[in-house]
């Protein structure tokens, strides 16, 4: 439960298995800000972290926080976020689509996003979604996009995969 009226945040902590010593490099404190009026539920992480994904090549984490309706990039050696990606963060939209709304799982792929975008509960409509991502302009752009017929909402959990043939398992 959070204490004093400040809400738990989420961490990325690395474990040493010979040491078994731990180490934080990163918090959502480090990169938001807790809005008291927004509605959260604080006994489970304002944040709600909810998936974490590692680029070794990258040496960048990536983390999803649903509640914040975003996925930020780690530098794993300085534990500052790169960038966030989502409404609220700082990538722009080019064409036509949107950014997920209370994504579970996703995959950083090269130069994308693939994300289970669980969506609007009034639209009751879940979907996955591949994100193109430029870094440098710091755009993106809606590239390919799926969802059930008859749709299907998912309120908590979803999963998306791409598989080395090129499907995507959802």
């Amino acid at each position: 439960p959070h204490d004093a009226g400040r809400p738990n945040g989420d961490a990325i902590i690395e474990l040493d298995p010979k040491t078994g010593e731990t180490a934080v490099v990163w918090t959502t404190w480090d990169t938001f800000a807790y809005e008291e009026d927004s509605g959260m539920e604080l006994d489970f992480g304002w944040a709600g972290a909810n998936a974490l994904d590692f680029d070794e090549d990258e040496n960048a984490y990536y983390v999803s926080a649903r509640a914040l309706s975003s996925i930020t990039k780690i530098d794993r050696d300085t534990g500052v976020a790169d960038w966030v990606f989502g409404a609220e963060g700082d990538f722009q939209m080019r064409g036509l689509g949107g950014f997920p709304e209370g994504q579970h799982q996703f995959e950083a792929l090269n130069h994308s996003l693939l994300v289970f975008d669980n969506g609007q509960a009034s639209l009751m409509s879940s979907r996955v979604v591949e994100y193109a991502l430029d870094e440098q302009r710091m755009e993106t752009t809606e590239v390919w996009a799926w969802e059930a017929n008859p749709e299907i909402y998912v309120y908590s959990l979803g999963d998306v995969k791409r598989l080395a043939n090129g499907n995507t398992l959802v």
